[in-house]
């Protein structure tokens, strides 16, 4: 099983996973990488649509993870080398962009590219469907923004707009976003989490819920007192958009921020579900048995 020093160097960063029902393909790869590219306001490197997807089939294949690329830093470093070297090391947009033949491209203040999460489970996880096909979004804000641009995600229509296109040409099983998934990761390896759940069925700070079990709008209140505390506080989902179908998309706060805020433990007990914030330090109860 994966060391948490080596995970922590392999995961990125703030992304959008597509949790997909079968295996991704060239054509489907190539119409999803066109919503990026669509709406480009800078090209960021020089690679291709085809250069990016021969690059994805080492992905996909499970032979190119993140320490082939970069190896993580284990040599004892001054401090200010130590950080230069791990920010150069770390696999953001900007890195994987300047190291891999990915096509990226900068929206409204956003770096944005997209690989595929854990295939064949090179991440060596043990949660049920660990290596299925998971298209990742990956999103970097922009240095030159002023303040953390992913605690401001409301204010960048391209953004939804992006995501509904996505999941528009994906048909995915699952979309969720988070700033990173390594609490929740960390939780598996550490026997905190029933390996039957699979990871997409917690509640994540973006998600699209099928046939939620409570009438949602954009005008809902859920009340604090579902956590046992805060009577005099109300949650109003700072985003909410109806996809279809019975799907509806939320996000629960403003941004992807690292925050544990109190909202989330609220709006998971409304709907009957896990809030991901709780596997950073917590655990999740036992399942009774697997749904397929």
């Amino acid at each position: 099983m994966i060391e948490e020093a080596d995970l922590r160097h392999v995961m990125p960063g703030v992304a959008v996973y597509f949790v997909l029902s079968r295996e991704l393909d060239r054509e489907t790869f190539l119409w999803a990488l066109q919503v990026l590219e669509s709406r480009r306001e800078h090209a960021e490197g020089s690679a291709t649509a085809e250069d990016h997807w021969q690059a994805l089939q080492s992905r996909i294949a499970g032979k190119s993870r993140w320490d082939a690329v970069v190896p993580r830093l284990t040599e004892h470093l001054e401090f200010v080398e130590a950080t230069k070297q791990m920010r150069e090391r770390s696999q953001t947009v900007e890195n994987i962009l300047r190291l891999r033949p990915y096509v990226g491209c900068r929206v409204e203040g956003l770096r944005y590219t997209l690989d595929v999460f854990n295939p064949r489970n090179e991440l060596e996880m043990p949660y049920r469907g660990a290596g299925e096909p998971v298209l990742a979004l990956l999103v970097q804000g922009v240095e030159s923004e002023p303040g953390p641009i992913t605690n401001r995600l409301v204010e960048n229509r391209a953004f939804y707009a992006i995501l509904r296109d996505l999941d528009g040409i994906l048909n995915p099983e699952h979309v969720c976003g988070h700033r990173s998934l390594m609490s929740l990761l960390c939780a598996y390896l550490e026997g905190r989490v029933d390996p039957r759940y699979r990871p997409w069925e917690f509640l994540f700070p973006l998600q699209v819920l099928r046939e939620p079990p409570i009438p949602l709008t954009p005008e809902t209140r859920i009340s604090g007192t579902l956590v046992g505390m805060l009577p005099g506080k109300e949650v109003k989902l700072a985003k909410l958009e109806d996809w279809g179908a019975g799907r509806v998309f939320i996000q629960i706060r403003p941004g992807l921020d690292a925050a544990i805020g109190w909202e989330y433990f609220a709006v998971a007990k409304a709907l009957g579900m896990i809030a991901v914030q709780q596997l950073v330090e917590g655990s999740a109860p036992p399942r009774a048995e697997a749904h397929h």
